[in-house]
């Protein structure tokens, strides 16, 4: 079985990265091949949080991708946990701290 990473999904998605191309071509060939693919929980996650950050992709995803972050701030507001993270806080009683701020 054939477990899937982020940054293929990330490539695959993302046209404006020089290896696109490569990336699609191996994620469709795998998806209509016969061997078993496996795109894990974490790498899904993955995916859609940084497909959807404006800070991070030239032509972001929309707002149906970036739900993903709302299922984090939600899960940390659900369990009382606080998230560290470099994205901004935007959701009402989350509690959020970016770790790599001095």
């Amino acid at each position: 079985m054939i477990l899937v990473d982020a940054n293929i999904l990330i490539y695959a998605f993302d046209a404006d990265s020089p290896q696109h191309a490569s990336a699609r071509r191996w994620l469709d060939g795998r998806l209509n091949d016969t061997a078993r693919v496996a795109l894990p929980w974490p790498s899904l996650l993955a995916f859609l949080r940084i497909v959807a950050n404006p800070r991070v992709m030239q032509r972001p995803a929309g707002m149906e991708l970036a739900r993903t972050s709302a299922n984090l701030a939600a899960l940390a507001i659900e369990h009382g946990l606080q998230v560290h993270s470099t994205d901004s806080a935007r959701f009402p009683g989350l509690r959020w701290i970016n770790p790599l701020i001095v």
